[in-house]
């Protein structure tokens, strides 16, 4: 029987529509258009907020927390439920290898990433309806939407390393969220030199030309080509760690073997 990724990637997309996992995500994204309008009602009412504004909030916010965490969260379970759900052994023998998998269950996760920048949009949208902000011009409108669909994708491939490495211990998904919330977090605090332009995650900003001078007030504008240099680094990392993976009872049993072997010298 030959499996092919496209196989693995449907199976996948079939089992996350009914996990509950997938809360996570659109509790997450449906909240940070709400929470960056109100935070403005709050900081600064005085001023001028239409729909673009609320766009730029959202996606800022998106990348900075609510994105990194989903994916992550997201990722990690859907590669670590293998092992706790017992079902990697019947995977293995299909026969499919294990970076093969993890491969289908990524790509599925990619696809989730594009809906969730078109569910980011519908409900920014939504949001911004219900507040009553102006819309501005359909060009304006449409920018502001691909540069929330791009974003999620480009965050998506920013956190993949962090993905194969917490998904790939049981259990261990959950630190990683914790992990890519302190990572997103950190993007308030670059704002100038090389740094500004490396940062992964400052770098899927300026890879869909958004400025983030208004949110952590940086002086000079990203180096395009150090921005893909970071990107491309990142997905070669990603890659590799797949390419190396192991199944995680593997892991175990060599641990055992080598435990073992220490006890008996």
């Amino acid at each position: 029987m030959n499996v092919k990724v496209t196989d693995l990637v449907r199976m996948e997309i079939a089992k996350m529509r009914r996990s509950q996992i997938l809360l996570v995500g659109i509790i997450a994204l449906a909240l940070c258009p709400a929470l960056q309008y109100g935070t403005h009602q709050i900081t600064a009412a005085q001023e001028p907020f239409a729909m673009a504004d609320l766009f730029r909030s959202v996606i800022w916010g998106n990348v900075q927390m609510f994105l990194p965490i989903s994916f992550v969260m997201i990722g990690g379970f859907v590669i670590s439920r293998e092992t706790s759900d017992d079902t990697l052994k019947s995977l293995l023998t299909v026969p499919v290898s294990y970076p093969m998998l993890l491969t289908g269950k990524l790509m599925a996760v990619g696809l989730l990433s594009v809906a969730f920048g078109l569910y980011s949009c519908a409900v920014t949208l939504v949001t911004g309806c219900a507040a009553g902000l102006e819309w501005g011009s359909a060009a304006e409108l449409a920018g502001s939407c691909a540069q929330n669909i791009a974003v999620s994708v480009i965050t998506y491939g920013v956190t993949m390393p962090l993905i194969v490495l917490f998904g790939g211990r049981p259990g261990a998904y959950l630190g990683g969220s914790i992990a890519a919330f302190f990572c997103g977090y950190s993007i308030l605090f670059f704002k100038n030199g090389v740094l500004r332009s490396v940062y992964p995650f400052l770098a899927a900003f300026a890879l869909v030309g958004f400025d983030t001078a208004e949110f952590n007030g940086a002086k000079v504008n990203a180096d395009i080509g150090f921005s893909m240099l970071s990107m491309a680094v990142v997905w070669i990392a990603a890659v590799l760690l797949v390419v190396s993976a192991r199944p995680p009872e593997r892991r175990q049993r060599r641990s055992a073997r080598i435990g073992t072997g220490r006890a008996r010298s």
